[in-house]
């Protein structure tokens, strides 16, 4: 990593503890030469995992190159390296005391905040990816209340960069899943190539979320939403009357479910909601001397010199000042709630928000950030080949019934030749032999589901990253099977003589031809709000809208459980 610089811990007093997470914890710190109060995330045994490495390094790209009074700043990371155990990783960076825009909807009760602050907030963070889009070329891809932090003079800032990439693929568009559900956008969970439009998308998001507390979809399961987002209508304001016409449709410019009929944060610069602000803010920066090219000391000098900066919009402090007792009486808590050891252990994850904010609440978000790899896999035809198989012992599970073969008709008049003309008989012979094989296939995988199901239960219980490619998948197929066999053993029960077989068989099984499609709300999911999981994405058909059926809601009592 080109970015890491020799030691310089002795220039760093750590003032308090901020927050602990899997990544190591976070400090307020002091810079003795310039006395700048800046954020250190210290990171132990540097060198860990590749994944975790990849993610540091490509957030101390990205920052290390951004120089924006919209964007948290970025200092210095440097190793210091003890001789008795590896080496510990410093990333110094600007200190947010304000907290997140969570924390303000927190002390605020949940409740919305005013317009005026909605939409100072809204024009500090068009600018903020104005930069990113047309400067830095890059793509946040986790817009949300969460990562937008405060400092104590009422500057916006946008932060956590972990999950951010480059836009310098082909037509500057990604294809990989990631963010949090609830705020993501249709194109990136469809795993379609997107744009920095994703991010405006985000941002209409983040406004209703400032406007009503928390996002839509809010009361579903994360990996519910992402079944919802794409199907859905686009989201709205409840109740347009408590708003202006101009913030109405700031919202629904940023959430045009076709990326391009959506605004571009350089478009959205302009709209009439934000546009005062936007020239406001400006003007407020224009002038301002550029750190880009600047070592890291000339950074700690202006960090230290931000005293006598001009404060931000009026609007955002009112409401600083108006929830300042309650802001001050939540970090106390977590304070103390840290101090004896009962603080979530998820609350400080890795990412910039809680490196750089004043004890950042744990929010709806934080949890359930996705970070998703784009499927290539044939699961179409993996689906179709399973819910036309006859073959019930073609995979090495737990559960193998080998010894289960059922005749087809043929080969069991082969041992009535007496009746080998009879074609009738020989009929209902292959209709009973093809209903009970496709429910022995469905039993199989039926098993094969609760398998998952268990595995998956443990694995959040564990705190083990899940992955869900494998559960959705084999819901889907367990579906197929289940409505293939339903068919079969409907045909079989039009049969006279075995009808009460099938029936008393089938008993609370209702025998229709099809099953309802698959309906989002009604999935059953273990708990994540204790976890903080790495996702890999479920294929992409399986993310289509309902009527195409491809992960229809089982009539059983039980209801599929995915994770």
């Amino acid at each position: 990593m080109n970015q890491i610089s020799r030691d310089k811990s002795a220039d760093l007093t750590i003032l308090t503890l901020l927050g602990e997470g899997s990544f190591g914890a976070v400090y307020k710190t002091q810079h003795k030469p310039t006395g700048a109060i800046v954020a250190t995330k210290i990171i132990p045994n540097a060198g860990g995992t590749a994944s975790e490495d990849e993610k540091i390094k490509g957030e101390i790209d990205i920052l290390s190159r951004c120089d924006s009074p919209y964007i948290v700043g970025y200092f210095e990371c440097f190793i210091k390296s003890p001789s008795n155990k590896p080496g510990e990783m410093w990333i110094v960076m600007e200190y947010c005391e304000g907290g997140s825009m969570t924390d303000l909807l927190e002390a605020s009760g949940a409740q919305s905040l005013p317009e005026d602050c909605i939409r100072a907030v809204c024009a500090s963070i068009v600018l903020g990816l104005e930069y990113l889009h047309g400067v830095a070329n890059v793509c946040h891809r986790d817009i949300k209340c969460g990562n937008v932090l405060l400092t104590d003079d009422g500057h916006v800032k946008l932060a956590d960069f972990g999950v951010s990439a480059e836009l310098t693929n082909t037509l500057n568009k990604r294809k990989t899943v990631v963010g949090s559900p609830y705020w993501m956008a249709p194109e990136v969970i469809r795993e379609s190539h997107y744009d920095g439009r994703a991010d405006v998308w985000s941002l209409g998001i983040t406004a209703i979320e400032m406007a009503e507390g928390a996002p839509p979809h809010v009361n579903l399961h994360p990996l519910r939403a992402i079944f919802v987002i794409p199907t859905k209508p686009a989201p709205t304001l409840a109740d347009p009357d408590n708003w202006s016409p101009e913030m109405l449709d700031f919202v629904r410019c940023c959430c045009q479910k076709d990326p391009s009929q959506r605004h571009d944060s350089a478009l959205l610069s302009s709209h009439p909601f934000v546009k005062q602000d936007v020239m406001a803010l400006r003007e407020m920066h224009r002038g301002a001397t550029s750190t880009t090219n600047a070592d890291a000391r000339a950074k700690y000098q202006k960090m230290a010199d931000a005293s006598s900066r001009k404060p931000g919009l009026a609007a955002i402090l009112k409401v600083m000042s108006r929830l300042q007792k309650r802001m001050s009486a939540m970090k106390e808590k977590r304070g103390k709630e840290r101090d004896s050891g009962s603080s979530n252990s998820g609350q400080f994850e890795s990412g910039s928000r809680t490196a750089m904010s004043g004890d950042s609440a744990h929010d709806i978000g934080q949890a359930a950030t996705i970070a998703m790899g784009a499927s290539t896999s044939g699961s179409v035809d993996r689906l179709n080949t399973a819910t036309s198989s006859l073959n019930i012992d073609d995979a090495a599970t737990i559960f193998t019934p080998d010894s289960v073969r059922l005749r087809p008709g043929a080969s069991l008049l082969e041992l009535e030749p007496d009746l080998a003309t009879d074609q009738q008989l020989k009929s209902d012979l292959d209709i009973l032999s093809l209903a009970f094989t496709k429910r022995l296939d469905a039993l199989k995988m039926a098993h094969e589901l609760g398998q998952q199901k268990l595995l998956a239960e443990a694995r959040l219980r564990n705190r083990i990253p899940l992955d869900v490619n494998d559960l959705m998948e084999k819901a889907a197929r367990h579906h197929g099977m289940d409505d293939s066999a339903r068919k079969a053993m409907s045909k079989a029960a039009e049969i006279p003589s075995i009808r009460g077989v099938i029936e008393k068989f089938e008993a609370g099984r209702p025998m229709t031809e099809t099953t309802p499609a698959f309906d989002a709300d009604k999935v059953t999911v273990p708990d994540l709000s204790k976890m903080t999981s790495s996702i890999t994405s479920p294929p992409e058909q399986y993310l289509r809208a309902p009527d195409d059926n491809l992960l229809g809601a089982s009539t059983e009592p039980e209801s599929v459980s995915v994770s």
